[in-house]
This record gives C-alpha cells, structure tokens and sequence, in this order.
C-alpha cells in the first residue's frame, strides 16, 4: 500500500513537471517576460528604422537617376529640334555675373 502511495507521489511529480515548464505566478518569470516584451519591440523598432532608412535612400537614388536621364534625354531633344552641338546645349545654365578686373 505504501508503494502505490509513493509511485502515485512520483507520478504527480513527473506530471507537474511535464505540464508546468515555468511556476506562474513567479515574480522572476514576469521580470523575464517584461524583459523579452521590451527588448523584442525594441529590436523590432531599430531593424524597422534600418530598412524604412534604405527604402528612402533607395527611393531618392532611382529618383536621381531618372531625373538625370530625363535631363539628358532633354539635351537631345533641344539638340535634335534647334541643331545646336553638344558644346553649346552643355553650357551653364542659369545667370551669371561677369567682373572684370580694373
């Protein structure tokens, strides 16, 4: 009778220890789990950060160079309609103020 108490106790042992990985209700696993929550959302917060900062890069990258094919592609056209070289259409553009020297 004794043996079936004691193989009954170690039964209950085994099965506790199966079905109950961490004890709940522990303050030590609620610090842990606090820990986790809040390092996960940080590290979830920085690799967001990394990429949306390369999506941007990426964005004015491809945007600068289409706006520089589409100037040259206007070079062409200007060059095409008015016959003037290549010398003349890659002047500087924009005002200028020449000193001259007394």
């Amino acid at each position: 009778m004794t043996t079936k108490k004691v193989q009954q106790h170690e039964e209950d042992e085994i099965q506790d220890k199966t079905y109950r990985p961490l004890f709940l209700g522990h303050w030590k696993n609620y610090l842990m789990l606090i820990f986790t929550l809040i390092s996960t959302v940080t590290l979830g917060i920085l690799f967001f950060s990394i990429l949306f900062i390369i999506v941007v890069v990426a964005t004015v990258g491809l945007g600068f160079h289409f706006w520089w094919l589409r100037r040259q592609l206007m070079k062409v056209m200007i060059m095409e309609n008015t016959g003037d070289t290549l010398e003349n259409i890659n002047a500087v553009e924009g005002e200028h103020v020449v000193i001259e020297k007394i």
